[in-house]
């Protein structure tokens, strides 16, 4: 779930497991994931339409695929099983019954309720065999194709130059964001934006009538229509006792407060730390400027260790929340947290200014586990959900070694190390451009742990 990730569950049970895991913490072993392949709604991408669909750029879908294909490759390369959006939300809607009852949500969430412009698109949608029905509308519906043939309001009549009835849904390979998998339940998001609204509603199909993704013994600890906005970026399991929420760009106060709640209350979590960042889009989530990558190591964007404050919600002894603001350094709240004797905080481009500044505009300083103690770091074309049977995660990692990343990380820091921010020499970064394998932006840090002696 972006977003949407789902850690293991205890070493003593290993069970075959869907996004709806037993997930405890962010760093267990990776076995299965949920990605969305990013298609044709990528197209619909123009200079126009960037704002409206939260984009900075027009990507280009030929390198996008092949960039998502590597990284799926090195998924299954390390023992994970793929699974995607699109043949998900088809099993869950396999009964034309529930065809009908997504087709009718999607339009509320929509907001499309004008009477012809309603039974076009549903007709339009209804005569689609599930998957391809799914496919479009993750690539939105376009005003030529569901025209009315006979206005029923006025609404039908207004003319709109705007291409699209229906958006397209360009962001949905960030999976890790409409939902997160904590315990054994998940949260099913109310996204920030009009743009990702409707992902968390395949999710929610997902969730209530496919079997192989969660079954009627996993609990929800929030819901879309829930009154508050939260994403799955800023939720991060960190160990069986304690869950971290952000405080963030996407994530309200109050939305972190509802998911503490029902989730101490009703599951057995001790504790809720919530950790307040600026709300910027450099730092959108959480997981942007802190990440835990080992039991004791944790990703942190330097400039958030001097204006992050950290929040407890626990359980008082009448099971209502209580409240308290925790004033140590970060490295001894997570300690004590934790129950460890220390902890690594691996600052983003080390003490390189211009490093960590250049990361802030892109995924490439979010690690994601594989394994505990062996992470890969996220691109911004390949975001997964995944799950697992002991870890599922909507975090994103990307291509490891589709490119020599390792050996250029090995050769700015020869010593294989754990827990070492590499970053990438001037010659990486233009042999990266004269093959077109990153973004010019992108990949600035690249993070591996115990690099391999050979790759």
């Amino acid at each position: 779930m972006g977003g949407l990730r789902i850690a293991p569950p205890s070493r003593e049970r290993e069970q075959l497991c869907t996004p709806v895991s037993i997930i405890f913490p962010e760093i267990g072993k990776l076995n299965k994931v949920l990605l969305h392949r990013p298609g044709k709604e990528l197209e619909a991408l123009t200079p126009a339409t960037l704002e409206r669909l939260l984009f900075d750029d027009v990507p280009y879908l030929k390198i996008a695929q092949e960039e998502h294909d590597n990284f799926a490759r090195v998924l299954r390369e390390n023992g994970v099983e793929v699974v995607y959006y699109v043949d998900e939300v088809a099993k869950a809607i396999a009964d034309p019954a529930h065809q009908i009852q997504l087709v009718n949500d999607f339009l509320n969430i929509s907001k499309i309720h004008a009477k012809g412009l309603r039974a076009s698109m549903t007709s339009y949608l209804l005569n689609m065999p599930p998957k391809q029905m799914v496919a479009e509308l993750i690539a939105g519906i376009k005003r030529s194709e569901v025209a009315t043939k006979e206005a029923t309001s006025l609404m039908d009549l207004v003319e709109d130059d705007y291409p699209f009835v229906s958006d397209p849904m360009p962001n949905l390979y960030f999976t890790r964001d409409p939902g997160a998998c904590v315990g054994n339940g998940i949260n099913i998001h109310r996204m920030h934006t009009p743009a990702r609204k409707r992902e968390s509603l395949l999710l929610k199909y997902m969730y209530l009538y496919n079997r192989d993704f969660a079954t009627e013994e996993n609990k929800q600890w929030y819901d879309l229509s829930d009154s508050y906005s939260i994403e799955g970026g800023d939720v991060l399991v960190l160990s069986k006792d304690i869950v971290a929420v952000g405080l963030s760009q996407r994530t309200t106060v109050s939305g972190a407060e509802t998911f503490a709640r029902n989730l101490l209350q009703n599951s057995g979590f001790k504790k809720v730390l919530a950790f307040d960042i600026p709300e910027t889009r450099a730092f959108m989530h959480l997981d942007t400027v802190f990440t835990m990558v080992d039991y004791d190591k944790f990703t942190i964007h330097p400039e958030i260790e001097g204006p992050l404050s950290v929040y407890e919600m626990m359980l008082d002894e009448h099971g209502e929340l209580k409240f308290a603001a925790l004033k140590d350094e970060l490295k001894d709240i997570l300690a004590l947290e934790l129950k460890l004797p220390a902890v690594d905080l691996i600052r983003c481009g080390g003490g390189d200014l211009l490093a960590r500044s250049a990361s802030s505009g892109t995924t490439a300083r979010i690690p994601s586990a594989l394994r505990p103690g062996v992470s890969s770091p996220m691109t911004a074309t390949t975001s997964p959900t995944s799950c697992s049977s002991r870890r599922a995660s909507t975090s994103s990692p990307s291509r490891p070694r589709s490119f020599p990343a390792a050996a250029a990380a090995r050769a700015v820091c020869p010593a294989p190390s754990t827990a070492t921010i590499c970053k990438h020499s001037r010659a990486f970064q233009a042999e990266c451009r004269r093959r077109r394998r990153y973004p010019a932006a992108d990949a600035c840090i690249f993070y591996r742990m115990k690099v391999p002696a050979a790759v």
